[in-house]
């Protein structure tokens, strides 16, 4: 399989020089699904918004599907248009994703600046919310939604635009028990039909048989781990060492 992903010697600090993610380097293959696993603040959503462009690493190189991906390409709008198409980012708190008045709008938003048709648009609108379960919502506006419709908005306004790779941040925090299952059974789905999923999780519980890969941050900001996803949730003495069980 490609490689539609390739970090090399990744870096990144904030403004105020706290070190978020130390020479970080990691190849996620096309079909692949990836856990991201890491004690809070071992960098794991910075990782996610270097991936998605939200932002550009201070150092080292980013290769999307063999294309460079960096400040001054993002600023192109075709080319960011192109790129973030293929990509969809699921934030940690939907409530930091949704905006729209009603939630078939934050649906048809994304399909909309990207200057897909009309009809088009509709169609993938209704579509995507059929998938997540969500058409009686249409009309609702996403702030007055529980926690679990929240994340079944913000997911489908991912699905709709068909991206190649789904970012997930924590997708199952704070869901009950029912979303959580669907959550799983879609993203096992969307992983058989051929999607790369990269995802930051410590639900261990729900995550069974959706990822075949793991990476593990360390406390100080380093990739210390990529293998088999089920072998390193049995080392437990691996697990405890690293403050993540």
């Amino acid at each position: 399989m490609s490689h539609v992903i390739e970090l090399r010697n990744i870096s990144y600090s904030y403004s105020n020089q706290v070190k978020a993610l130390d020479r970080i380097s990691l190849h996620v293959s096309q079909g692949d699904s990836v856990a991201l696993l890491g004690a809070n603040g071992c960098g794991k959503s910075t990782l996610l918004k270097v991936i998605n462009g939200l932002i550009t690493a201070d150092s080292g190189a980013f290769d999307f599907d063999g294309t460079a991906v960096n400040g001054r390409k993002l600023k192109d709008p075709q080319f960011s248009r192109r790129f973030h198409k293929r990509i969809g980012f699921i934030f940690q708190n939907s409530d930091a994703q949704l905006f729209c008045p009603t939630v078939y709008e934050e649906i048809a938003f994304g399909p909309q600046q990207l200057g897909i048709s009309g009809d088009e648009a509709r169609k993938r609108t209704e579509d995507a919310m059929r998938l997540l379960q969500i058409s009686t919502l249409a009309d609702r506006a996403p702030y007055h939604l529980s926690g679990g419709e929240k994340k079944r908005v913000a997911i489908a306004a991912a699905v709709v635009l068909n991206p190649d790779v789904y970012v997930l941040d924590e997708p199952m925090n704070n869901l009950d028990p029912k979303t959580r299952r669907f959550l799983r059974q879609l993203l096992i789905r969307l992983n058989q039909a051929g999607k790369t999923l990269i995802c930051a999780t410590h639900d261990f519980e729900n995550a069974g048989d959706i990822f075949r890969k793991a990476a593990v941050f360390s406390a100080d900001h380093r990739l210390i781990r990529v293998d088999d996803y089920e072998k390193v949730i049995r080392d437990r003495a691996f697990l405890e060492a690293q403050n993540i069980i």
